[in-house]
């Protein structure tokens, strides 16, 4: 993102936590980022590259949080105490961040706007020092802010970056659009022994696909939908998510879906020590809340539970107790009717 907006003429600062510094010290050593693939092409060097917060937030617009949800909570805290009110803050990929930050982020800018982006706008892979390979660039994306009065504002002045930007309804739109909680969870669980008998295993996305775990998708794809219903949202199926990003592909099944998306051909899913490296944040703070809002919903949502129930067993972690819950995020005494309220109304 801090390459590709930067050679689209932006203002880029780009901030690393001091305690990993050295993620960046391939872009200081360089003077800037290397970015190859299907976005744009070149040597990026953004305005800012540092580890001070303060030097990052100087004269910002937008905030865009682009680490996965495990570390949303440090970068919040380490980011919030610099916000000011004419700021807007965009979660990329969401994972309920807009509701579980909303308090935070409130107490030290009382008009920031909060975003979510249903997904980040790139697929892409860190493929050397100060490189990185652009696999797919999503045409389109869902964007709504908390509350959603506030979306149509918030995605005119994203426009200028990403004109595919698409208003959602809420909040809850975004966060159950979520490509990343149908796949590697499925994708891990099916081929479980298979990525344990190696310290590193690599499949083409294609391959790691195989019809049984695209079954599995679309189960949990469908609960989603239903946990959806229940709060008045209208959840995406696989194949209109990939047609909204411009990815040309052709079937009804998710399994037709993959093996005929182009924009996978080369895209593979990687395995270290028998997990995935997004599999952390798929299950804490995606299928766990899913089922906590099934529950306040009163949604039956088997599929997902046994998956949270086997990936428990698996890794030794109660997911139901580390994860994110509707109760973690002050959620657990609404109703259908006063949780939309929360998410659409700017007086809540």
């Amino acid at each position: 993102m801090a390459a590709d907006l930067t050679l689209a003429g932006f203002e880029v600062n780009l901030f690393e936590l001091p305690e990993f510094r050295q993620n960046i010290k391939p872009c200081l050593e360089r003077g800037g980022i290397e970015i190859t693939g299907v976005a744009r092409v070149g040597f990026a060097k953004p305005a800012v590259v540092t580890s001070d917060i303060g030097k990052a937030m100087d004269d910002v617009d937008i905030v865009m949080v682009t680490v996965p949800a495990f570390a949303h909570e440090t970068f919040v805290s380490t980011f919030a105490p610099h916000l000011n009110d004419k700021q807007i803050v965009v979660f990329n990929t969401g994972y309920f961040a807009a509701l579980r930050f909303r308090k935070t982020l409130r107490s030290r800018a009382k008009r920031v706007l909060i975003c979510e982006n249903s997904v980040l706008p790139y697929t892409c892979r860190l493929v050397g020092p100060g490189h990185v390979h652009v696999d797919g660039k999503k045409k389109q994306t869902y964007v709504a802010a908390l509350p959603a009065t506030g979306t149509e504002h918030a995605v005119d002045i994203l426009r200028a970056a990403y004109p595919g930007v698409k208003c959602a309804a809420n909040v809850l739109k975004t966060s159950l659009d979520n490509f990343n909680i149908l796949a590697h969870a499925a994708g891990t669980l099916l081929h479980k022994g298979l990525v344990e008998r190696a310290d590193s295993v690599e499949l083409p996305v294609k391959e790691a696909v195989t019809p049984s775990v695209a079954r599995v998708m679309e189960a949990i794809n469908g609960e989603v939908s239903e946990v959806g219903k229940a709060f008045g949202v209208k959840v995406s199926s696989v194949k209109e998510m990939l047609e909204m990003w411009g990815w040309a592909t052709k079937g009804e099944t998710v399994y037709d879906l993959y093996q005929n998306c182009e924009a996978l051909r080369n895209y593979t899913w990687k395995w270290t020590r028998g997990s995935h490296q997004y599999l952390k944040e798929d299950l804490s703070y995606g299928l766990v809340p899913l089922a906590s809002f099934g529950e306040l919903g009163r949604v039956p949502t088997p599929t997902i539970d046994a998956i949270i129930k086997l990936f428990s067993i698996f890794d030794g972690v109660d997911y139901r107790t580390e994860g994110v819950t509707c109760e973690k995020m002050g959620l657990a005494a609404l109703t259908s009717d006063s949780l939309q309220r929360l998410l659409n109304d700017e007086t809540q």
